[in-house]
């Protein structure tokens, strides 16, 4: 399970200022959804995942999004174009609801 003293380290450690410009927004939200995810702390392994949308996934180091790739059976990085993990997620949450209440 997720250590919730040391993501909060790694939070503390990486604030979203500290991205490229670019890419803030999308970090922005990552990084919020998982302070508020400190406060429940309902991981789930990644085998209960759904294999059919994007997920918050935890794969020890950092949080992100990922989507599970069938043809190639591996979780990818949502929000790093897509590419494979070279430390495949072992933890999964549902995104938190955007503002206003609806998701994409």
């Amino acid at each position: 399970m997720i250590d919730p003293t040391r993501l909060r380290a790694l939070l503390a450690d990486h604030p979203p200022q500290a991205f490229h410009q670019r890419e803030q927004a999308a970090i922005r939200d990552v990084w919020e959804a998982a302070r508020e995810m400190l406060a429940t702390n309902e991981w789930q392994p990644i085998e209960t995942a759904p294999k059919d949308a994007v997920v918050m996934v935890w794969n020890g180091d950092f949080i992100t999004m990922g989507r599970y790739w069938s043809q190639r059976k591996c979780w990818i990085d949502y929000a790093d174009e897509g590419d494979e993990f070279t430390d495949p997620p072992t933890h999964w949450q549902p995104l938190p609801q955007a503002p206003g209440g609806r998701n994409g």
